[in-house]
């Protein structure tokens, strides 16, 4: 436990991935000698979104908009989730969402802005892709691999960061841009890959996913829950700006 700022009250941190938002989380506060009293409390993600939306006199609209966005973003990717990884009745369910149709083809056009970008420099790169980790931080997941005659080793530098070299999962290499918050989703973030005396450019963000997955052939709920991702980084910047 830690405590607040004004050293008067205990807490906790519980790190809940899309998942989760729905789980009953229950804390018990051990203290007094041989921390034989206890103090016990239980809440969830959904808890604290209702209580927000249940009093938007107190929180105002850009605090309830985001907790309807964040509702739905649980909602419409634990729907995707649990089918595509068999996973229906391991998690509490999340209650029915403020939005229940999207245009996915506007949508579409409204993240095109953020669709990646690809400059292979003449570099070894032969194929680069990318995925999106909806856990307690969204974490983007590029990966590459390199032309079959190619036996050096690549070099990767992040937002122009310091060049470290490049690991390896299976046949390919991955790099991993983790902690990204709701604001941040949008953020472009370049990737420099360099074989050699060439470099790799790849332009990507959390977004970018979004755009694909927008854009192509994926199914309806596939394009529901990066619609809704769309959606709360839109709420949560309108959020941000009215502080």
């Amino acid at each position: 436990a830690f405590m607040n700022s004004e050293m008067v009250s205990y807490g906790f941190t519980c790190h809940v991935n899309v998942l989760q938002i729905a789980e009953r989380i229950t804390a018990v506060f051990h203290y007094g000698k041989g921390n034989a009293e206890t103090i016990e409390t239980t809440v969830s993600v959904v808890d604290y979104l209702t209580s927000i939306k249940n009093n938007p006199s107190s929180f105002g609209s850009e605090m309830v908009d985001l907790a309807s966005a964040m509702g739905d973003y649980g909602y419409y990717c634990q729907r995707y989730l649990n089918r595509i990884n068999n996973l229906e009745g391991k998690y509490a369910q999340m209650p029915n969402p403020e939005t229940v149709a999207y245009d996915f083809d506007e949508l579409a056009g409204l993240t095109d802005q953020y669709k990646v970008t690809f400059d292979g420099g003449g570099s070894a790169i032969d194929k680069a892709s990318f995925d999106l980790v909806l856990n307690s931080s969204t974490v983007l997941e590029l990966y590459f691999s390199t032309k079959s005659d190619f036996e050096g080793t690549p070099y990767v530098s992040v937002r122009g960061g310091e060049a470290f070299v490049a690991n390896k999962r299976g046949d390919r290499y991955v790099v991993t841009i983790d902690d990204i918050p709701a604001h941040k989703l949008a953020d472009m973030n370049e990737v420099s890959i360099t074989t050699v005396d060439r470099e790799c450019k790849i332009g990507v963000s959390a977004l970018s996913y979004a755009n694909a997955v927008l854009s192509g052939g994926e199914e309806e709920d596939a394009k529901n829950a990066m619609t809704s991702l769309y959606n709360y980084y839109e709420k949560a910047m309108a959020y941000k700006a009215s502080l």
